[in-house]
């Protein structure tokens, strides 16, 4: 998209031998998410959550944009977490919280000021996480009639201020 800056973050693991974690990530992950080990002996490391932080006035996410800044500081001062994932065996360990408390410093010293994501309706996990774990506000509900047309559940978008 253009006029976006798109920010990605990383969460890894050691993948070291005989641990139970790393031994429980490789079962369920392509090892393509591998990264190799580094100078002075680092171990290989499983890639086990990302998330994008995306800048600009356009951001991705259909109708539901959001609602502040509006005008020209939006370019700079409006952002949009997206492609938040979590490999299965870390899930409700707090990979997903610390990797979005880390998108809002990072989002915060871009000069971004409003901060955006979206979440299904039914996706309570994420909503919770959003709002009650992380500091987010519901700002707009996508009609019913509009998820029917774009066959999804219907989604809210919750927003952010920082600084």
């Amino acid at each position: 998209m253009q006029g976006i800056t798109v920010t990605c973050l990383v969460a890894c693991v050691d993948d070291v031998e005989g641990d139970s974690l790393a031994s429980a990530v490789r079962q369920d992950m392509d090892l393509s998410c591998k990264i190799p080990a580094g100078v002075g002996g680092s171990h290989p490391q499983l890639v086990v959550g990302t998330l994008d932080i995306n800048q600009g006035v356009n951001l991705p996410g259909g109708h539901l944009i959001g609602l502040e800044p509006e005008g020209a500081v939006a370019r700079i001062q409006r952002g949009y977490l997206s492609n938040i994932c979590t490999q299965k065996a870390v899930r409700r360990t707090g990979v997903a919280m610390r990797l979005i408390r880390a998108a809002i410093d990072e989002a915060a010293s871009a000069g971004i000021r409003w901060l955006y994501v979206h979440a299904a309706e039914q996706n309570t996990a994420a909503v919770q996480l959003y709002t009650q774990q992380c500091g987010f506000e519901i700002e707009q509900e996508e009609g019913a009639g509009i998820a029917i047309r774009l066959n999804r559940p219907r989604r809210y978008l919750f927003r952010q201020r920082l600084g």
